[in-house]
């Protein structure tokens, strides 16, 4: 009878044993995924705000680059008008016209060349004069012309490669108004070095591989950073938001985010994008990491 005692003790105490780990461990089940759970949770809510911070990053890049086109913009708008004042009023006879042409050539180093064209854009005279024309020189057979400046406009095109002259490939940006020249009608083109704000697209950058360009309404490109690398998928992301005007936006696929920023009367419009990944990942690894410790611990 002894024995039968406490062969039940030992079984009540072997169960009580084994319920206590059954109830540990059920309880550190709990615990794990409440942990999961809450740092879930709290991933998705970091997600966003890496997301939102990556957005604002995008829209103050695409503002400051904005800014520095327009003040570019408005600044050769002044001069170009102050350039068409000076010949007109110099213009007595064409040595005149020829020499202040050169002298406001070699006064203002960002110039790459001066020219006047006839009523039907063919190449009149230009500074420096030692340049050689090159095989079409007609002002309407250039592809960034594109419309004639009416009375007191001043247009300018976008940035393209210098093709009316042989030299060094250049980026630059023309002038063009018409002037009136002893009383006969003429194209004024002046081609601004378009160097510095080239440069200043070429260093800014968006997070790591972000950068920003410049196109025209439609969305063509007038000038890419980095042409060789613009792959399909940024240019369907951004094609994808463009009908939404100026602003910042978060791709479809939540891979991009994409800044707008147009410069009024011109139809230049900056482009900003950034790889959300190289916010979101790195920090979304780290939480990770940090909750797989916390797990183990």
């Amino acid at each position: 009878m002894k024995q039968l005692i406490n062969s039940i003790k030992m079984f009540i105490k072997d169960k009580s044993k084994n319920l206590r780990w059954i109830v540990g461990g059920a309880l550190g089940i709990v615990a794990g995924l409440t942990l999961f759970l809450f740092a879930f949770i709290n991933t998705q809510s970091f997600r966003g705000t890496l997301i939102n911070n990556s957005v604002t990053s995008t829209e103050q890049s695409v503002h400051l680059a904005y800014l520095n086109l327009k003040k570019y913009h408005d600044e050769l708008v002044q001069r170009g008008s102050n350039i068409a004042d000076e010949i007109q009023r110099e213009s007595f006879t064409d040595m005149d016209v020829n020499e202040r042409m050169a002298d406001i050539y070699h006064l203002n180093i960002d110039i790459i060349s001066i020219a006047l064209y006839e009523a039907n854009g063919n190449l009149d005279s230009y500074s420096p004069s030692f340049l050689a024309s090159a095989d079409e020189t007609n002002l309407f057979g250039q592809s960034w012309f594109e419309q004639v400046p009416q009375n007191l406009q001043i247009i300018l095109s976008p940035p393209h490669l210098q093709n009316t002259f042989v030299m060094q490939p250049a980026w630059v940006v023309s002038m063009i108004k018409t002037i009136q020249v002893n009383g006969i009608t003429k194209y004024l083109v002046v081609d601004y070095d378009f160097s510095l704000v080239g440069d200043y697209f070429n260093r800014l950058s968006i997070g790591e591989r972000g950068y920003a360009y410049i196109a025209n309404r439609e969305g063509e490109v007038l000038y890419h950073p980095r042409q060789a690398y613009f792959s399909d998928a940024e240019r369907l992301a951004i094609d994808s938001v463009i009908d939404f005007g100026d602003g910042t936006y978060v791709s479809e696929n939540e891979q991009y985010s994409i800044g707008y920023r147009t410069v009024s009367n011109t139809g230049w419009r900056v482009v900003g994008i950034s790889y959300l990944d190289d916010t979101v990942l790195p920090a979304l690894a780290e939480v990770l990491e940090l909750t797989a410790i916390a797990l183990i611990v």
